[in-house]
């Protein structure tokens, strides 16, 4: 069992099985958008808050290096418009990087910042999201519940930066045998 680090952080739950695939769940939360308070100043609902220019130039910039491995996925992503965003310039990045990927997007209605982390616990142990890599573009404090609900005591409940990758590692049983979180290029939250 590997102990969390102060950077990429990885937390193995078990063993890896010995003979069965692996599929990777990679929950993401959204880019920096626009703040609340500017928003309400211009009469937006906290859903309609687009990303702002900063934060689309530091997600792009890290995202060759955190996707390069994916050839094909599902992005799935919270209807509000940030997560829309954010999932719209993952999947730009696959077709830039491999021709042949074809990502296809998705809005889940159940993974908005409030929502409860149990219907996606739910979907995964049902034997939804089966492909080997499949992404979701979320919202704090939904990621962090998720995390805690997956793996228990064995989470510190911390809060994920935006912009920020987290790798499940989920076995053919459908177990969560890992989880690894990596920081965009910019931890920076303002």
């Amino acid at each position: 069992m590997a102990m969390k680090t102060s950077r990429n952080q990885t937390k193995h739950v078990g063993s890896s099985p010995k003979n069965g695939k692996i599929r990777v769940l990679i929950l993401i939360r959204h880019a920096k958008a626009l703040h609340r308070d500017k928003a309400r100043a211009r009469g937006m609902k906290d859903s309609d808050r687009p990303l702002t220019k900063k934060g689309i130039f530091r997600f792009t910039a890290s995202l060759p290096s955190r996707i390069r491995e994916i050839e094909s996925t599902k992005i799935y992503h919270s209807p509000f418009l940030r997560a829309e965003q954010t999932a719209a310039l993952i999947c730009d990045q696959l077709k830039k990087l491999n021709s042949k990927c074809a990502p296809k997007m998705k809005a889940l209605p159940s993974i908005t910042p409030m929502s409860n982390p149990k219907f996606l616990m739910k979907k995964i142990s049902s034997g939804a999201f089966m492909e080997p890599v499949a992404m979701i573009v979320s919202h704090e404090p939904f990621i962090s519940n998720f995390l805690e609900l997956a793996f228990e005591q064995k989470y510190r409940n911390e809060p994920i930066k935006k912009g920020a990758f987290v790798r499940i590692l989920i076995s053919d049983e459908l177990k969560f045998r890992s989880y690894q979180i990596v920081p965009s290029i910019s931890s920076e939250e303002t």
